[in-house]
């Protein structure tokens, strides 16, 4: 007779999964004590092997968000797994169709998911119908709560209250926005140089030369960025609120679907209103087709007379012998000589873009080097110190209310003064001259390199876009210029 050993029976392995809502550091302890908790109950059941608690934190709607959770879900289809432990339906279903899908896949391969507070094993299919019904619940919970959050944001921005986080150029500090001024100065920048009339490209490309990093660390910058920026009301101290909603996880535009808040003055600018305003004015002309009244000539909005006046294009038709397309001052050609206070005589189109040809040339041929004068990095310096101060002695009751205000305006107005001058070099370091001469006149040369043209008598001042001047002088004939000016 033989004896028959009776085989040792396999050790089922089982795990348990815990999920905490947030990241935030209140969470942390809710996680650690749901890990605690599996560990001391699972540890030590007979015939099984507790191989691990899977979690995660903050974790998203939709189950792929999830990566605990989906590496544990993998090893149980591999045969890993045979029964995993969770505390509620709502700590492991937030949404119903994806649960029920990986629960049947579950149990088709005959591992269990043990729900402790309703008392459910999946392998008990009377069970089912319950827990799908649980599954729907936890599903409804999750959107009252989204409901609930949309309500209290939607209640702040009714009282003017913001959901305050850091911007570029700004970031929270006590529930302030408070300037970062390195960033500030790329704002004003960007702003600058599109009332100078780049476009939103050709800014992308002075930022990138400048090895300016984007508001996400990136080199490049992207064109909806500086669109947005562009558009940001933020950046001349006010705040619109409820510009987007959400519904079932997707963002929104607000087109008049819900109410919209204004708060003004709501914390210190960065760009004066004013320019602001002015460049939301270009945004919304842009693209609008132009009077086909008036011609746009080369030198128009370019021209200017000493006395205060602008030159305009003309076409002369009572003196003959002299050229027909010329440029005469308006005040002049309006109000008369003597009235206007003006000795400026009209000068031909060709002869103006011959001298501007000229001018050009000599522009690259002269060295000019553009350097912020450290006097005013430094008095900046100065100033934040003051402020400092400033804001020392008044938390120590040293000066009155009265006194502090002051003295903070004072040194604010200031500090906008300064930031508006450096931010002139700035614009100014980024021009690069062209390295060849032309050899004929054409448009570009107005267009992009020259800012100003003044006009004063037979002097004639060219201020080109680097800040640097180049003065051309000529001869004035009744009826005829000579050659040489």
């Amino acid at each position: 007779m033989q004896k028959i050993e009776q085989e040792p029976t396999r050790q089922k392995c089982i795990c348990s999964y815990s999920r905490v809502s947030t990241n935030s550091e209140e969470q942390e302890g809710s996680y650690l004590l749901q890990k605690q908790y599996w560990e001391e109950k699972l540890g030590n059941l007979p015939n099984t092997k507790y191989i691990g608690t899977f979690a995660d934190k903050g974790s998203g709607k939709k189950i792929i968000q999830r990566k605990e959770f989906c590496r544990m879900i993998d090893l149980a289809m591999a045969g890993f797994i045979d029964a995993i432990y969770t505390k509620s339906i709502y700590r492991f279903a937030r949404n119903t169709s994806e649960t029920l899908r990986i629960v049947q896949e579950l149990q088709s391969i005959g591992v269990a998911v043990i729900f402790e507070e309703e008392n459910i094993n999946t392998l008990q299919l009377s069970n089912q119908v319950f827990m799908h019904l649980k599954a729907l619940f936890a599903e409804e919970e999750i959107n009252q709560m989204s409901k609930n959050v949309s309500f209290m944001a939607r209640e702040r921005f009714s009282q003017g209250i913001p959901d305050r986080k850091d911007f570029y150029g700004y970031k929270v500090v006590d529930e302030q926005y408070v300037i970062v001024e390195e960033e500030a100065k790329v704002v004003q920048l960007i702003f600058a140089l599109f009332l100078k009339g780049h476009g939103v490209i050709s800014i992308t490309k002075q930022l990138q030369r400048l090895q300016i990093k984007s508001p996400m660390g990136y080199d490049t910058w992207n064109k909806s960025t500086l669109e947005d920026i562009l558009r940001n009301e933020k950046y001349k101290g006010d705040l619109l609120l409820q510009k987007s909603f959400y519904t079932n996880g997707v963002r929104h535009n607000n087109n008049g679907e819900l109410p919209k808040y204004y708060v003004r003055h709501n914390h210190e600018p960065i760009i004066d209103a004013e320019v602001f305003d002015t460049v939301q004015e270009i945004i919304k002309n842009k693209g609008k087709p132009k009077s086909r009244d008036k011609q746009k000539y080369d030198f128009t909005g370019k021209l200017f007379c000493s006395c205060g006046g602008k030159f305009k294009h003309k076409i002369n038709t009572r003196i003959v012998n002299f050229e027909r397309s010329q440029w005469v001052c308006s005040k002049k050609d309006t109000y008369g000589a003597e009235f206007a206070n003006c000795s400026s005589m009209p000068i031909p189109n060709s002869l103006l873009e011959e001298i501007t040809l000229d001018a050009y040339n000599q522009f690259i041929d002269t060295p000019y080097e553009i350097k912020a004068p450290k006097e005013l990095q430094e008095e900046l310096l100065k100033l934040e110190k003051l402020q400092f101060t400033i804001n020392k002695f008044y938390s120590d009751n040293l000066i009155s209310i009265q006194q502090y205000k002051e003295e903070k305006n004072k040194i604010l107005e200031r500090r906008k003064e300064l930031s508006k001058i450096i931010q002139e070099y700035d614009i100014l370091s980024i021009y690069e001259k062209p390295q060849n001469k032309a050899k004929q006149y054409n448009k570009n040369i107005i267009d992009y390199h020259i800012e100003s043209i003044l006009i004063d008598g037979f002097k004639i001042i060219f201020k080109f876009k680097n800040g640097q001047e180049i003065t051309k002088e000529y001869k004035h004939e009744h009826r005829k210029y000579s050659k040489a000016y």
